[in-house]
């Protein structure tokens, strides 16, 4: 497992903590603080998958077709996410009445969905894609130039986890729909 996937699983750990934690106490007096907190390091991350994970695939998906089915799958559903996720974080974090609310409790139960469904795609799908990418030279970390080792048209897709991330990243789509 490379560096960077071994960082992104420990931010994913670290959100999923930081989000149960508020869902255990919706009392607590430092929820703004809290939410603030976990917009920073959910920001991070995506600047993080951004700069340094999404450039490697993409430049893997012009050799291996289902390397580009992965990367144009997970990188249009993000966009979707990340504009959900801030959406929720802007609606809360400055809002003390707001945060103590029954709709707060409803919103916060829909973006904890929504991210254990995409953290489990992403670990089960698109952190595995980059590794093996990045084994078999179809590109380096973050994009750079790599050494080309196979010069043949992309491969056609149907590896069944590529099928598999965009049945569980549909999941995901329509549990925002509830979000917004």
């Amino acid at each position: 497992m490379s560096q960077l996937v071994e960082q992104l699983k420990f931010e994913h750990k670290w959100l999923v903590e930081q989000v149960n934690d508020i869902r255990r106490d919706f009392a607590s007096p430092t929820i703004n603080q809290k939410l603030k907190s976990i917009k920073k390091g959910l920001l991070a991350h995506l600047r993080k998958e951004d700069e340094q994970l999404y450039p490697a695939l993409q430049q893997a998906g012009g050799k291996d077709g289902t390397v580009k089915d992965v990367y144009e799958l997970f990188g249009s559903e993000m966009k979707a996410i990340s504009a959900a996720a801030l959406q929720f974080f802007e609606k809360y974090a400055d809002d003390e009445k707001a945060a103590h609310s029954t709709q707060f409790a409803k919103d916060l139960a829909g973006l904890y969905k929504v991210l254990e469904g995409r953290i489990a795609a992403e670990e089960m799908t698109l952190y595995p894609t980059y590794d093996r990418v990045l084994n078999t030279g179809l590109a380096s970390p973050g994009g750079t130039p790599a050494a080309d080792v196979n010069a043949d048209e992309p491969k056609k897709s149907g590896h069944p986890m590529v099928w598999l991330g965009a049945v569980v990243a549909a999941g995901i789509g329509m549990a925002f729909m509830f979000l917004r």
